[in-house]
This record gives C-alpha cells, structure tokens and sequence, in this order.
C-alpha cells in the first residue's frame, strides 16, 4: 500500500474524528437502527451510512468502514481496497467532547414546533455536561415519535442529519473487522503531518 494512499486515508479519517460514535447516538437515539447520515461542517458536507447496535457503531463513508466498539473501547478503520484495518484506541474525555452522551444529558427545552427536510418534527435546545463543563446542542425530533432527525451546534458551525431511518435488530458481523485482513499500524500526529507535508513538497 502506496504511502500517499494511508496519509490520505488517515488525514481523511481524523479530520472527521473517529470517535464520531456519541453523535451518532447522542440524546436519546434507538439502540438499534441504520439511517443514511449528512454532516456538515467547515463549508463541506460528507454523507455517511450509519448502523447502531448498542454501543456498537458501523459508519460507512469516503469508500471505508469506521466501526467503533464502545464496548472494547476501540475504533477500526476497515480499508477494504487494501484488505487492511487500522485501530486506536478511544478516549472516553474526546468522545464526550465530539458531541455528548444521552448519560451526560442535563436539560431539555422545547422551542416549538419546526421542520425538518419539509416533515414536522420538534425542536429543543439540549445541554449536556462534558470535560469541558455543561455544552448545548439543538436537536430536532420526528413528529409523533422519540427519533432524532438532526443534531446541530448552537453557533451553527456543524450539523449532523438523519434519514431513511429503519429500526431494526442490526447482524453482529457488521460490527467485526472481516476476516483476513491485516492489521495497520496507526501512524502517530507527528509521522502523519511529515507524510503530508512530503507530499505536498513533492
């Protein structure tokens, strides 16, 4: 495997943080469903395909798999091209500081009735405790029912949206590195910010 290929990869990966698993089910979400997923942020959207399962999370996007074992306390990066992973370990402090934990959740307020891509769903302003003191976040419910169809900072810097969501018991399989594929090692900070700069130079 190509080193520009696992500095891209990398760098692609980290940028959008592997510990992204508390948003995905922060507040309330159902403990087992998939939901196509949009997240905006620092003028770009990425498009994801989620799965959760407990406190396991598969997230599909940019041609990799990210599955994030909660439960294990560890992330995998499937590069399935290369038949390769790679894995690190989570921090439970950055996972709380990615976006919140249904746990941590300290107050809720409504402020009324909204849209979300033209269907009617709830709005509220969420705080939440974390390392760095109590947070807030808005977040819209479904109509009628306790699913979350968006997530979004209060200054507007980011938002995470969901649709097509199905829930539904989720296969044990999607939350495994497949077999027989060999394990990467993750470049550190520093090698990966050299390998960047390498390449930029070149």
């Amino acid at each position: 495997m190509k080193k520009r290929s696992i500095g891209l990869v990398t760098a692609a990966i980290l940028s959008l943080g592997v510990c992204i698993s508390p948003v995905v089910r922060a507040f309330g979400q159902p403990e087992n469903y998939s939901a196509d997923m949009v997240m905006t942020g620092e003028g770009r959207a990425t498009q994801a395909k989620v799965f959760i399962s407990d406190k396991k999370t598969r997230m599909e996007m940019m041609g990799n798999t990210i599955i994030t074992r909660m439960d294990l306390g560890v992330s995998w990066v499937i590069m399935a091209s290369e038949n390769m992973y790679m894995e690190q370990p989570i921090d439970p402090k950055m996972a709380l500081q990615t976006g919140g934990d249904a746990s941590s959740e300290v107050e809720r307020i409504s402020l009324g009735a909204d849209f979300v891509n033209k269907q009617p769903a709830e709005k509220f302003k969420v705080t939440y405790s974390s390392s760095r003191g109590n947070e807030a976040v808005y977040q819209w419910m479904a109509g009628g029912s306790m699913i979350p169809v968006k997530i979004a900072s209060i200054d507007g810097s980011w938002t995470v949206e969901y649709r097509n969501i199905n829930t539904a018991p989720q296969p044990a399989s999607l939350f495994e590195v497949p077999a027989g594929y060999q394990k990467f090692s993750m470049p550190n900070m520093g090698q990966m910010m050299q390998t960047m700069q390498s390449q930029q130079n070149d």
